[in-house]
């Protein structure tokens, strides 16, 4: 299904037809309104049992089986069960009527208070934005908690001839949006049981941003958890500090999602206003922008129980090392002396010596999650990019980050690169959202490398890596690989097997390149990159990196939960050598044919002698 995604904060005008693994717009109900005439949100319980009156508590009032009680009033049961598209809420924000798509599963049953799912779109094109991201698996959830969801769609305009819905998307649409979300709730509650200590937000990208309103200090109260995913916040919610009553949060922005930002901002203003770290899950992921089927139950059973998965012991055959921090570790790269160097999302350079030793190489004086690393042939030079920006180590001495030029269609306003490729001694291949570059002389200077998607518009890269004969291969969203060959442009390659993102892309010799990404997918090339075929592996989740062995016999792919998956026959064939670790894996190389180090969350490095 194509979507047309925009970017919610920066100075951007057009919108990008993107590819997206979310389901179809709904429709095709007759539409329900529902009448709503304040906007303050009631406090008082549900409850069961007795007759009712006017003016009464719900605990003082017996309503019959038939009937719950709600702000002081019995509320007949009977309201409709299953999916409700198109429904209206008559003057939801006070001035106009909204819409919104809601979910009530089977199970639902009128005597017992049920739990409340408010979960806010990204931004998306008509007719039905609230039903473009993943709603079978919001579904799915609601199916399998009991738990009602209610998807509100937001206000919209028209930009660049389309109708775009996005929660900021008019002036004032925050504070409107926010008193739907009030009422809409309010609404709900007179037609549904609905536990008040059980009503959780979440939101996807522009959604993401909404769901953060809440947590500001004159919105409280109304979530007792709230899930951004895929942004924090760009509208300042202010946050001021929490009296002991703070809601359980749960975070997940990839590592190479351009509002990766956003979500540290948010995070460190949580902590600012003293919400407790084990009362926040952040779900630490390297990937790009997007909304996965996983994400909610994940979301749901942190929110309203405070499960997480949990580390296993480390399993056989791998080893860990000590790494000297605790920030996840994103990328690696293999010097000729045998050493290593690292990047993490706090801004560091790590260096591994031959004897297995790390040490820190460099710090960058702001942070900066720096998503890839490469050297130059002779290992003289090495560059580090992410966010946007890159630092090189020139006689041995670390720069700091420069913000990287951003040629052709003005985006973001930077050069927003998430992998890079070295060859040779100067030549160094970016690729990033909407915009790749390619430099000659060290990074002393750049050009425009085209990576188009579709018609008009550039892909979102994720990786990219320069084979031995010059070939380059770049990979991203949505399904995207791509070939270079001598220089020249990058243009899509058919190829087995699909993925949202693929995630990384390696080269070996003798024109081997392995691709990895979402749910376990893999591609492989052994004509340097002119034809794929799917090599796939049974993974639980998606897959962030893939390493090739310098013989190019062996290769490991990995991914979130520790999962890693080999091969000793360059790809033909793999089975799995998991961690055992609920932590994702972001990087691996391989220090010599057999031994591999592979690294990720929380400085988390481990080390193996791959079976044979």
């Amino acid at each position: 299904m194509i979507r047309s995604r925009a970017l919610p904060i920066l100075s951007v005008a057009l919108f990008f037809a993107c590819g997206d693994d979310a389901d179809g717009t709904g429709g095709g109900t007759a539409e329900t309104t529902t009448s709503v005439t304040t906007a303050t949100v009631s406090s008082s319980s549900s409850s069961t049992g007795g007759a009712g009156g006017g003016g009464e508590t719900c605990e003082t009032l017996e309503c019959g089986d038939s009937s719950f009680c709600y702000d002081g009033a019995c509320r007949p049961c009977g309201a409709p069960l299953g999916p409700q598209h198109d429904q209206t809420l008559t003057l939801g924000d006070g001035d106009e009527d909204r819409f919104y798509f809601l979910y009530v599963p089977a199970t639902y049953d009128c005597a017992e208070p049920a739990p409340l799912l408010v979960d806010f779109h990204g931004t998306a094109g008509a007719p039905n934005p609230e039903e473009a991201y993943q709603n079978e698996a919001a579904i799915a959830l609601a199916d399998a908690e009991g738990a009602i969801v209610v998807r509100p769609r937001s206000r919209s305009s028209d930009q660049g001839g389309q109708e775009i819905f996005r929660w900021d998307q008019n002036p004032g649409d925050i504070e409107r949006n926010v008193t739907y979300a009030q009422n809409l709730v309010d609404a709900l509650r007179q037609k549904y049981n609905v536990d008040p200590a059980r009503i959780y937000a979440s939101g996807f990208s522009s959604g993401a941003n909404m769901t953060s309103q809440f947590f500001g200090a004159d919105r409280r109260g109304l979530f007792r958890g709230l899930a951004p995913i895929a942004g924090g916040y760009w509208a300042d919610p202010d946050i001021a500090p929490f009296d002991g009553d703070a809601p359980r949060v749960y975070a997940a922005t990839g590592y190479r999602d351009y509002l990766y930002g956003t979500t540290r901002d948010l995070l460190a203003s949580l902590d600012g206003a003293g919400v407790a770290s084990d009362s926040i899950f952040f779900r630490e992921t390297d990937t790009g922008h997007d909304l996965y089927d996983w994400h909610f139950p994940e979301l749901f059973a942190w929110l309203d129980r405070g499960e997480r998965p949990e580390d296993l012991p480390l399993a056989a055959p791998w080893q860990e090392e000590s790494a000297p921090t605790s920030a996840s570790i994103l990328a690696t790269t293999v010097l000729p002396s045998g050493e290593m160097l690292a990047s993490t999302s706090a801004g560091e350079i790590l260096r591994r010596d031959a004897a297995g030793a790390w040490t820190v190489d460099g710090v960058a004086p702001t942070e900066v999650a720096l998503t890839s690393i490469c050297a130059s042939g002779d290992g003289t030079n090495a560059y580090a990019a992410g966010e946007g920006y890159l630092s090189r180590l020139e006689a041995g001495v670390w720069s700091a980050p420069s913000a990287l030029p951003e040629i052709g269609t003005p985006m973001l306003g930077i050069g927003y690169l998430n992998g890079i490729s070295c060859s040779g001694a100067s030549d160094i291949a970016g690729v990033g959202y909407w915009n790749a570059l390619r430099s000659d002389d060290a990074a002393d200077s750049w050009s425009e490398w085209l990576m188009p998607a579709g018609p008009g518009y550039e892909a979102q890269g994720a990786s990219v890596a320069i084979g031995p004969s010059g070939t380059a291969v770049a990979v991203g969203y949505y399904n995207y690989v791509a070939r270079s060959v001598a220089g020249a442009n990058l243009s899509s390659v058919s190829h087995q097997a699909v993925a949202g993102w693929w995630n990384d892309v390696a080269s070996g010799p003798g024109g081997l390149f392995l691709v990895a990404g979402d749910t376990g997918a893999v591609v492989r090339s052994v004509d340097d990159g002119a034809s794929w075929f799917s090599v796939s592996v049974a993974a639980d989740g998606p897959l962030y990196v893939v390493a090739i062995s310098p013989d190019g016999l062996a290769a490991v792919a990995a991914g979130l939960h520790g999962e890693v998956f080999y091969t000793r026959d360059a790809g033909g064939t793999w089975a799995s050598l998991a961690t055992g670790l609920d932590r994702f894996i972001g990087a691996a190389s391989f220090i010599d044919a057999d031994t591999v180090i592979i690294a990720g969350e929380r400085g988390t490095v481990l080390r193996a002698d791959l079976p044979r």
